[in-house]
């Protein structure tokens, strides 16, 4: 009954306290969620490819990513400014959209990553394993520079 406190305020996984808490809390066992179907087979069997994926887009290109992202960020906000201020922008638009679809972009499609030849390097398969790894990094710090690289031009463009 404490996490029905405002200062604590969270929602407890007991489906027959929600009959005890404060009139209209939130009850995620009653709400109609929708929009997520959610393939537990899937998940299962690509486990772990996402999880080294993660590891290789994300977790070990952090600072990368967070540069692109921050490049990107800066230069949408200047070409805000340039298109209110009623300015030409020229090429700006084509380079931001080409930034954010490289420092979006997966090195693995989702029929790869459910294939038996990819997730058998991450059970028995260890060479083709730091093979698919290496590639998966090497691909998201080309994307993550060259995408900063891009929205850095554009806002060097619009200055």
């Amino acid at each position: 009954m404490l996490l029905f406190s405002p200062e604590i305020g969270r929602l407890p996984v007991m489906p027959d306290l929600y009959v005890k808490g404060p009139k209209n809390y939130p009850n995620p066992f009653a709400m109609k969620l929708g929009g997520v179907s959610f393939d537990s087979k899937l998940s299962s069997a690509r486990r772990n490819v996402v999880n080294a994926l993660y590891d290789q887009v994300i977790t070990f290109r952090h600072a990368e990513l967070k540069a692109a992202w921050g490049a990107i960020h800066a230069a949408e906000a200047a070409l805000a400014r340039a298109k209110s201020a009623g300015k030409a922008v020229g090429p700006v638009e084509p380079r931001l959209r080409e930034a954010r679809a490289l420092a979006s972009t997966v090195p693995i499609d989702a029929k790869r990553a459910t294939d038996q030849e990819t997730n058998a390097a991450f059970k028995d398969k260890p060479e083709l394993k730091a093979k698919l790894e290496t590639e998966w990094d090497t691909a998201a710090k080309a994307n993550y520079t060259k995408a900063r690289e891009l929205a850095e031009q554009a806002l060097a463009a619009l200055k």
